[in-house]
């Protein structure tokens, strides 16, 4: 019995290995596979009147304050929904095809809100471990989503003057 743990210790981390390098070199999905954006999110963004961007505090609060969806907010901006709601869509449909691990932590440090003709769709976001809340006007999903909105909506914010969450690592 000891052999076949001795075995296992020797063989088990290059299999490991050698799988993980075979799956680095198979192609990306076919665009039909690749995960989207749930329906009716880009619309929301692209037909917004109005957009909020909100920076969130990681821990869930509780009790009175200025909250989204459980976070407590450390601020907002107003972004012009014009220009800024089709670039918002765009990093966040790059980030859904990016996908993500989803839901491992979900420590959201970043909120849309977009209001338009057909009500409000709210978004709560956590980069860290790549998962999204959609929040409609009577559904709620979620999806994966990779890092790449997050330079852009951090930029957004911090032009609205608004501070970020402190980041895994102590990073702004």
């Amino acid at each position: 019995m000891r052999t076949l743990a001795a075995l296992s210790v020797l063989f088990l981390p290059p299999a490991v290995v050698f799988i993980a390098a075979y799956l680095l070199t198979l192609p990306p999905p076919p665009a039909a596979h690749r995960p989207t954006l749930p329906g009716g999110v880009v619309a929301a963004l692209q037909q917004a009147d109005r957009i909020e961007l909100l920076s969130l505090d990681p821990r869930r609060v509780a009790g009175d304050g200025d909250s989204f969806h459980g976070w407590r907010v450390l601020g907002r901006t107003e972004v012009e929904a014009k220009s800024a709601g089709p670039v918002v869509a765009d990093v966040l449909r790059l980030g859904a095809e990016e996908g993500g691990a989803g839901y491992l932590c979900f420590d959201p440090r970043h909120g849309i809100r977009a209001f338009g003709p057909d009500g409000v769709v709210e978004l709560v976001l956590c980069f860290e471990c790549g998962y999204a809340e959609v929040y409609g006007v009577s559904w709620v999903k979620g999806f994966g989503v990779g890092p790449t909105p997050q330079a852009t909506f951090d930029r957004l914010l911090r032009e609205g003057g608004v501070p970020l969450a402190t980041k895994p690592g102590g990073r702004p």
